[in-house]
C-alpha cells in the first residue's frame, strides 16, 4: 500500500489549456492529463473550478491513488498575479472541490508566469519572457527579489501575445472590408479555415460566440511569410 501524503500535483493553466503532472516525493512523474482552458478572468472562475477539480481527479485515478493521498495541490494560472485574486480563484476551487468529494488538503495558487520562473531556473535568479496567448517578462535577481514587466492582459496591453496577434490580423481584415486598406491573402485563409467572410462573421464570431482570436496568430505569421505587406506590419 502506498504511503499517504507522498504525492504532489501541479497544474499549468492558461486561455487555451490546463496540464497536470502528479509526482511522487522522488519526482517521478506518475500521471499527466491535459484538460480545457481555466483563465478565470475570461472563462469565470467556476467553470476555471471544475476543470482543476476534474485534472486532481483524473490524475490520482492513473496513478491509483485517491485525492487524499496527494499532500498539496499547485496551479500556476493566467491572470492570478494578485493576491486578491489567488484567494477568489482558490476559494472556488475548494469549494468545487468539496462539492465534488475531491479532497484537497493544501492548495496553492500562482500566476503561470511565476512557475514557469521558478521551474526554469529551479528556484535560482534569472528571466523568462513568455508570449502566449498573453504575454509578460518575469525575473528574479540574486537577492530573490521578483521583478516583471507587462501581464496587462489583453484589453491593456499583452503586446506580442497571440491574441494581440491575432487580433491584429482581424483588424486588417476589417480594414480591407471597409475599403480602407489594400486586400490581404490572410482574408481569404480566415474564411477558409473558420468560415468568416462578411461583417456579419466576423462581428458574431468574436462579439457573441467567444472566438479565440489567438487562434489567427499562426494565420498571421503564414501570411507574412508570402510577404503579404498587411501581415508584415507592426501593427494593421
Amino acid at each position: 500500500m502506498k504511503p499517504k501524503n507522498r504525492f504532489v500535483i501541479g497544474m499549468d493553466g492558461g486561455g487555451t489549456k490546463t496540464a497536470a503532472v502528479l509526482i511522487d516525493k522522488d519526482g517521478s512523474t506518475l500521471a499527466e492529463h491535459v484538460a480545457g482552458p481555466s483563465n478565470f478572468q475570461i472563462i469565470g472562475v467556476e467553470k476555471a473550478a471544475k476543470v482543476i477539480v476534474e485534472l486532481v481527479r483524473e490524475c490520482c485515478s492513473s496513478a491509483q491513488c485517491s485525492p487524499g493521498d496527494i499532500n498539496a495541490v499547485t496551479i500556476g494560472l493566467t491572470g492570478a498575479g494578485r493576491p486578491a485574486d489567488q484567494e477568489r480563484i482558490g476559494k472556488t476551487v475548494l469549494a468545487a472541490a468539496k462539492t465534488a468529494r475531491v479532497k484537497i488538503a493544501r492548495l496553492s495558487v500562482e500566476s503561470d508566469a511565476r512557475i514557469a520562473l521558478e521551474g526554469a531556473f529551479k528556484g535560482g535568479a534569472g528571466i523568462i519572457l513568455i508570449a502566449g496567448t498573453g504575454s509578460i517578462a518575469f525575473g528574479k535577481d540574486a537577492k530573490g527579489r521578483v521583478h516583471r514587466v507587462g501581464g496587462w492582459g489583453r484589453i491593456l496591453g499583452d503586446e506580442g501575445s497571440g491574441f494581440f496577434i491575432g487580433r491584429s490580423g482581424l483588424t486588417a481584415i476589417t480594414r480591407h472590408l471597409d475599403g480602407r486598406s489594400p486586400a490581404t491573402l490572410l482574408s481569404k485563409m480566415v474564411a477558409k479555415e473558420f468560415g468568416l467572410k462578411t461583417q456579419s462573421d466576423l462581428i458574431a464570431a468574436v462579439y457573441r460566440n467567444n472566438f479565440d482570436v489567438a487562434s489567427i496568430a499562426p494565420l498571421v505569421f503564414k501570411v507574412a511569410a508570402k510577404s503579404d505587406e498587411a501581415c508584415m506590419a507592426r501593427s494593421p
